[in-house]
């Protein structure tokens, strides 16, 4: 399929979806470094170490799913992991489709601490480190059907609820959560995506915004903790 067929196709999946505000926003991170890491990490490649650590918040997420998430183009193998060495037609419908925040409805099936990674300067401080969350369309799926949301240690330290524990009894309960933030890219994940450990390389990533559905409707995930559930 040619890049022009790509931007065509993809740019209907994005049109057709339908915006989702979310009533109780997030803290945002302020700019500049954050224990003493640069937007741009340290290592593998700084260009994708910047789109993970983005700070803007997404007012507006146009609704995706996993299933749809698994429609975007793929970068080919033979291009690489590295950004700078993908040509500049690919790159550029890339970085189109970065641009575009999403809000993704469904379930956790599990939540986990990342190890060191780039984007974070390669530190070993918890604090420092990303949550991963597999997301999935339906309770009850496997990670293999999984894609994946990152908590940045960035949005994390503004939004002191959003814990790996945390997280995770929301996938043991099995709550329908509200997850917003940026689509990304991570070529860097292409092993785990080739061992089945998630479905897309297409992550939200950074999430800068969670809710969870209760019997009244979305409360964020703070809110919905502070009230015992």
């Amino acid at each position: 399929m040619t890049v022009g067929a790509l931007v065509a196709r993809t740019a209907l999946i994005i049109v057709t979806f339908t915006g989702i505000a979310l009533a109780q926003l997030s803290h945002r991170p302020p700019p500049g470094p954050f224990d003493r890491c640069e937007m741009q990490g340290r290592g593998a490649d700084p260009a994708l170490n910047a789109q993970m650590n983005r700070i803007e918040r997404v007012e507006v997420g146009e609704t995706f799913t996993v299933a749809r998430m698994e429609l975007l183009p793929a970068v080919p193998a033979r291009d690489g992991a590295l950004r700078e060495n993908w040509p500049s037609a690919v790159s550029t419908h890339i970085a189109w489709l970065e641009k575009h925040g999403v809000s993704f409805a469904g379930y956790i099936v599990r939540a986990e601490m990342e190890n060191p990674g780039p984007a974070n300067c390669g530190s070993k401080a918890l604090r420092d480190r990303d949550v991963r969350i597999y997301i999935a369309d339906r309770p009850g799926e496997s990670i293999a059907d999984a894609a994946i949301a990152e908590v940045t240690p960035r949005w994390r330290a503004v939004n002191p609820s959003w814990t790996a524990a945390n997280l995770q009894r929301l996938a043991i309960s099995q709550k329908q959560v509200l997850i917003q933030g940026w689509l990304l890219y991570d070529s860097a994940s292409w092993n785990t995506a080739r061992h089945r450990e998630q479905a897309t390389l297409w992550e939200i990533h950074p999430v800068t915004a969670i809710s969870v559905r209760d019997e009244y409707g979305w409360v964020n995930l703070a809110d919905y903790l502070r009230g015992g559930r």
